[in-house]
Order: structure tokens, then C-alpha cells, then sequence
């Protein structure tokens, strides 16, 4: 529609005699002069290109008040009207305040007084609508890419569409989803007239360091909401504290973080206890902390933390050690996700209970 109204423009333009001088105005809410009366038609052309589409509201009203004033220091003069509203909701000109009444419209600070009566008759307002009787449009309101939790390289977008609340029938529209300009996801929607519709979609970290959502429906009259650029969140690996007692550091333990840190999903820091809480030089905090056979004095409501064989109660953890382990026998159902026990026949792993924990 903006592009139609500035080809209009175009035409219309080379019309009007170099000695007419001719003032740019937009308005959303508020009337915004882009520039004054001017003779240099290359200023009116680099003052039409400076409007934009707003997502606001606008309000006519206030703007023709103060274009009608200023036309009205160089009358006669005519004021070209183009809008994309319903023809209903902008008032004709002829409800405007009337020739030389106070009117109570806002105006910006710093207008031009009231022009005698005579100059506001020589006025004449041209309302050029460029509006359609049903503007097909989806677009995306809501972006946000976040990363998973402990999934190393992956991410999720979640993305919120809105239709425009025309017609009784869900308008249809196609999702893409590029990574580096190459289509990696297509899904097609339904989006009621005037609702939303959310999705969260994957995204994976190793695939570029952008993302593309564009979107397309047939008919769509607004393209400025169809497409949003992202930056992925950089992938990062999981900053581990391993806080246990030197001496009695558990070696399979400390096999399974080496294994898991040489996949680069995983950075491990040893820690003594006498030296909890630690900071690492470059002042990143650690994501998740370890605390392997020892507990500090209180508990840190902040800290993600993982407990192995605590030596006592402490904080949400409720524990009871055992005078001597007890051996298992057989495993519970082990998730098919787990990376070490899935899998396993049960009578070739040999496990000893040492702590009864609470649960809840």
C-alpha cells in the first residue's frame, strides 16, 4: 500500500508548476512535518522516501487540523489525503472544525496561528484511499531463539504468528525455516482471523550462526512482517565445578567427566572444598556444580547442583548414609536416553547402595 501511494506520487508530482511550493507531512498518532514548504521537488522525493510503515494506530483528525492551517498560509492550496484506512473509519473533511471555529484537536507546539477565515475556505482536502475492502495478511509478531537446557548445540525458536481479523475463514500460510539461506524446515498453518497461533521449532547451533523465518500466504498485502533474521545463541559447553575431596576423588567419576569433556560438550574444574566457592579467572559462573562426597554448610538456592554419595543432609536434600553398602541385585527401568546403563544386562553391572535418599 506505502508503495502505491508514493507511485501515485509519482504520477502526480510533475503536475504541479515549479513556483507552487509543496510541504510533506505523516502521522501516526501525532502529525509529523517532514518538510516545510519547499520549491526543490529532489527534497519532497527524499522526504516521501523517509515514510515507513508504523504498527501504530493513527489518528487523521489532528493531522488534517494542522495541514489545513498550514496550507492556508499559501492559499489556494490542495492537500493530498492518502491513506489505506476504511473508507468509514477516516472523517470526510467536511467534519472538520469549521471555517474559523476553535477546534479541539491537538496540535504540534509551534504551529502557525489561526489563518483568517477567508484562507482555510481556499482549502480543499483529496482523500486518495489505498486501502482494500479485506487485507490479506499473516505475519510474525514473536521471535525469541533460546537454548535448550543441558543440550549441548541445540536451540529452540519459538515464534508467534497473527492474521489479520478479516473474513470468517482461517487464512492458510506457509512457515519457513533457512539456516544460511537454505531451507532446513516447511510447515504449513491455519491462523484464525484476528488470532495467533505459537510453535516452537528446533534449531540446531552447528548448522550457521543465522536463522531466517519468512513466511507465506497467498495474497499477503503487508511483506514487511513476513520475513525476521536471528542470530543462533552460540554453543557453548556446560561449565562443570567437580567439588570432592582430593584424596578420596572417586577415579570412575572423574573417567566419566574426562570422557563426556573430551566430546566438548562439558568443562570440567576440579575443586577442593576448602577452596567452595570459586569464581573461574574469566568471571563466567559455573552452570552446574558437583558435590561428590562432600556438602558446603548451606545450600545456595542459585546453584543447578548434583549431589553423589552426600555425607549428610543439607538443604531440599533429605539423606540417611548406611553403616555398610548394601548390593543390588537388579536395576530399576532405566531410561532409553541414559548414555551408559541402557542397554545393559543388569547381571553384568555390580552396584552398591550407601545412601537412602528421601523423596519430595
Amino acid at each position: 500500500r506505502l508503495q502505491r501511494a508514493k507511485d501515485w506520487l509519482d504520477e502526480r508530482l510533475p503536475g504541479v508548476p515549479p513556483g507552487v511550493a509543496v510541504m510533506v507531512m505523516r502521522y501516526d498518532r501525532r502529525p509529523e512535518i517532514l518538510l516545510p514548504h519547499s520549491f526543490d521537488r529532489r527534497a519532497v522525493r527524499r522526504a516521501l522516501e523517509e515514510v515507513e510503515v508504523r504498527p501504530l494506530e493513527s489518528e487523521p483528525r489532528a493531522a488534517l487540523e494542522l495541514a489545513r492551517r498550514l496550507a492556508a498560509l499559501e492559499a489556494p492550496a490542495t492537500i493530498w489525503h492518502l491513506t489505506d484506512r476504511p473508507a468509514e473509519a477516516d472523517a470526510p473533511p467536511a467534519d472538520l472544525a469549521p471555517v474559523g471555529s476553535a477546534s479541539e484537536a491537538p496540535v504540534a507546539s509551534g504551529a502557525a496561528p489561526d489563518p483568517p477565515a477567508g484562507d482555510l475556505a481556499q482549502v480543499s482536502v483529496e482523500t486518495i484511499n489505498l486501502g482494500l475492502a479485506q487485507p490479506t495478511n499473516v505475519g510474525i509478531t514473536t521471535l525469541q531463539l533460546r537454548p535448550q537446557p543441558l543440550e549441548h548445540g541445540k536451540a529452540e525458536a519459538f515464534i508467534e504468528l497473527q492474521a489479520a481479523p478479516v473474513g470468517d475463514a482461517p487464512l492458510e500460510t506457509q512457515l519457513e525455516l533457512l539456516r544460511e539461506g537454505e531451507l532446513v524446515l516447511l510447515q504449513s498453518l491455519s491462523v484464525p482471523p484476528g488470532g495467533t497461533e505459537r510453535l516452537i521449532v528446533p534449531v540446531d547451533a552447528s548448522q550457521g550462526p543465522t536463522v531466517t523465518i519468512r513466511l507465506r500466504t497467498e495474497g499477503d498485502v503487508l511483506a514487511s512482517d513476513d520475513v525476521v533474521h536471528a542470530r543462533v545463541p552460540e554453543a557453548r559447553a556446560i561449565r562443570a565445578a567437580w567439588v570432592t575431596p582430593p584424596k578420596t576423588a572417586d577415579p570412575f567419576t572423574q573417567l566419566a567427566l574426562s570422557a563426556i569433556s573430551e566430546m566438548g560438550q562439558l568443562e570440567v574444574f576440579q575443586v577442593a572444598p576448602d577452596k567452595w566457592p570459586l569464581t573461574p579467572n574469566d568471571g563466567r559462573p559455573f552452570d552446574v556444580v558437583i558435590f561428590d562426597q562432600w556438602l558446603p554448610e548451606t545450600w545456595d538456592e542459585s546453584l543447578q547442583a548434583i549431589v553423589i554419595d552426600p555425607p549428610r543432609s543439607l538443604g531440599p536434600l533429605r539423606s540417611s548414609r548406611l553403616e555398610r553398602p548394601l548390593p543390588l541385585d537388579t536395576l530399576r527401568a532405566v531410561d532409553e536416553r541414559h548414555p551408559i546403563l541402557y542397554g545393559v544386562a543388569s547381571g553384568r553391572v555390580s552396584l552398591l547402595q550407601t545412601v537412602v535418599l528421601e523423596a519430595g
